[in-house]
């Protein structure tokens, strides 16, 4: 109680000094609120009202006063004002005695609020950044797939009058049993006919391509036995070769050693 009476004290001196001092008389409420004199809270909070009237947590606060004193129509009329004023919480009513609390409390819920809406409002845009990143890949692999879709298609129609024009040289072949040739051709091919009256229809000497791409492949692989066979026989005569130097050295110096011994007996 000491410490309430000082601080009214200051406060009722700041307001002799300055006349129009909302603070001081808002603060002074709240110390009367306190000490239960509601009264005089009510006439501090109605003279921080005339000297401001933009203060609106003296209309909390007023409410707060009237509700105390039981007056609760007043009092819900106060915090409709200073509700309207400050913001408002979607879970506070505005219509029941319940909804009133201190101003300052109130200023820490709608900080809470607007912490949480400001979050939510993260979280969808992020959410929404990721889902048109999503498409736009999307996109990028569909716009992939039908370029090489498209690719494909040209390449097979450029193919396709090759096709047809080696479709039709075989069905020539096929109908005449031979493959037309020039005459300078078929002429300087006689002369090396084996067999007189032989027919003139090419033979077909180059081997297919299954059994060349085969022959290839296995002279690569031969090929690889042959340096990894290599690469062993060139190892084994490696280890052979030190292993007889160590011989030859270990031998060389136990006869040195004995030829020292010898020396040294015939000495004495």
């Amino acid at each position: 109680n000491r410490l309430y009476n000082e601080a009214l004290y200051e406060f009722s001196a700041e307001i002799k000094i300055n006349q129009h001092c909302p603070l001081a008389y808002y603060y002074a409420a709240h110390i009367r609120i306190t000490k239960e004199q509601y009264r005089r809270a009510k006439i501090n909070l109605e003279a921080a009202l005339r000297d401001s009237t933009d203060y609106h947590d003296a209309h909390g606060l007023l409410a707060v006063t009237f509700l105390k004193m039981g007056e609760k129509t007043k009092a819900l009329a106060e915090w409709k004002i200073f509700v309207q004023a400050v913001g408002i919480i979607e879970d506070k009513s505005l219509t029941t005695a319940e909804s009133i609390i201190i101003p300052e409390e109130y200023h820490k819920l709608l900080q809470i609020e607007a912490e949480r809406k400001e979050h939510e409002r993260l979280e969808a845009e992020k959410r929404e950044h990721e889902r048109s990143e999503t498409e736009k890949k999307e996109r990028e692999r569909i716009a992939a797939i039908e370029k090489d879709i498209e690719k494909r298609e040209s390449e097979k129609r450029e193919r396709e009058p090759l096709q047809i024009d080696e479709k039709k040289d075989n069905e020539v072949t096929d109908d005449s049993g031979e493959i037309p040739a020039p005459e300078s051709i078929t002429e300087s091919a006689q002369p090396y006919s084996t067999t007189p009256g032989a027919d003139d229809t090419t033979t077909d000497i180059e081997p297919p391509l299954e059994d060349l791409e085969k022959r290839i492949k296995s002279n690569i692989r031969f090929g690889i036995y042959g340096i990894i066979l290599a690469t062993i026989i060139l190892f084994i005569w490696l280890f052979g070769t030190i292993y007889w130097i160590r011989k030859r050295r270990a031998h060389k110096e136990a006869t040195n050693f004995s030829e020292q011994v010898d020396r040294l007996l015939n000495d004495r």
